[in-house]
């Protein structure tokens, strides 16, 4: 009876700590940086550029969002559907994906005919006091700024809530690194509300193809100077 009960502790323990399943996001976004800096400050430039630039708004707002993991990896990227227009389709893949273990953070993605392999910076946080409810999970509201490896600190502000109540360190858009699942994110144009929850699913992650290595620094300063050019 003693090794019973010693077995069932140690299996309802190995339960517990086993946390894997699925978020689904949907991505409240407003219009990109880009276009937005255009809109206050060139208006000649912007009637040229807007039809583009909301249309890019009305895609990124279609797309839902899946976030599989467990409690060592995660992979996150657009749900793909067979009846997709051609302009979704095409949206998605251009989203990329994000992918996370132990040893790697990456955003994979092919932009301009080629693979990238971007190394995600760091994010330094500040967890508050404010909570909140989602999903029925009690979440924690945390502050962050992505750390560059020229130790220079983004003006961005990341605002990302997360529960304890599921220990793993994922979230959308390689936002992570809290002690907990985060359930809504908002970082520059992007503002991801989780609107499904399983954590009955045993999913497969598989890491994405990968590409031309560079860091998250050098991706914007190239994707920046792609789009002047």
């Amino acid at each position: 009876m003693r090794n019973l009960i010693i077995f069932l502790l140690f299996f309802n323990l190995n339960i517990a700590l086993c946390q894997e399943g699925y978020v689904v996001f949907k991505n409240e976004a407003e219009l990109d940086q880009y276009f937005q800096d255009i809109k206050s400050s060139d208006s000649i430039r912007w009637e040229k550029v807007k039809d583009f630039g909301n249309l890019k708004l009305k895609m990124d707002r279609s797309i839902t969002y899946k976030l599989r993991f467990d409690n060592e990896k995660s992979i996150f990227n657009p749900i793909l559907n067979e009846n997709d227009g051609h302009l979704l389709k095409l949206s998605k893949s251009k989203s990329g994906a994000y992918y996370k273990d132990e040893q790697e953070n990456f955003f994979y993605v092919n932009k301009r005919f080629r693979n990238f392999n971007v190394k995600l910076a760091d994010i330094t946080w500040e967890i508050t006091e404010e909570e909140k409810e989602i999903l029925g999970y009690i979440c924690m509201k945390a502050i962050g700024n992505k750390v560059f490896e020229n130790s220079k600190i983004s003006s961005s502000v990341i605002v990302a809530w997360f529960t304890k109540d599921i220990q793993v360190p994922h979230g959308p858009k390689g936002i992570n690194g809290l002690p907990g699942l985060i359930l809504e994110a908002h970082y520059g144009s992007s503002h991801f509300y989780a609107e499904e929850l399983n954590m009955e699913s045993q999913e497969k992650i598989s890491k994405p193809t990968k590409g031309e290595e560079i860091n998250e620094a050098e991706f914007s300063q190239l994707m920046r100077s792609a789009v002047k050019n």
